[in-house]
């Protein structure tokens, strides 16, 4: 399922509107995990370094907020990370250039480039309620009609037999 840009809004600093793209230009986020060994400084010049990139092929929408996260499971054997992410336009033929530029990066853990696409909002049924059962009807025997015990006693007896 495709990310929505409303989605990815609220995690940014800037609110800038996502303008209308030229249509040889596709629109790109690109989330990053960079290396827990970084000071804060190299940390910004190498996000820097991709946006002017981005930037210089393309236009940046906008930036993410960065935060140093702790992992779900190690990666390189390391349990934390930055992670940074910003949205782009870029000819859908720069991807693979973007790709093996950051492949070549040692300090990027892992990265991943999404694509945007217009997706209508999602469609939620009403919930459905089950069909309540039917109330079995209770009997309404009057003690009179019911048999004794002495009587039930007997029948299984000759059951027995």
């Amino acid at each position: 399922m495709p990310i929505s840009i409303d989605f990815l809004k609220q995690f940014c600093y800037s609110n800038s509107v996502i303008q209308p793209m030229d249509e040889d230009k596709k629109q790109y986020e690109l989330s990053l995990l960079i290396s827990p060994n970084l000071s804060e400084e190299e940390v910004n010049s190498k996000i820097d370094e991709i946006k002017r990139w981005a930037s210089e092929n393309g236009e940046i929408l906008f930036v993410g907020k960065q935060n140093k996260i702790r992992l779900a499971y190690p990666v390189s054997k390391n349990s934390h990370a930055t992670f940074a992410s910003f949205a782009f336009t870029l000819d859908p033929k720069k991807i693979s250039a973007l790709e093996k530029k950051l492949k070549q990066e040692n300090s990027i853990l892992r990265h991943l480039i999404t694509i945007y696409e217009k997706s209508e909002p999602l469609q939620i049924r009403p919930r459905l309620r089950p069909t309540p059962m039917p109330i079995p009807e209770t009997r309404t025997d009057s003690p009179e009609s019911m048999p004794s015990v002495e009587e039930i006693d007997k029948r299984l007896e000759e059951i027995i037999k």
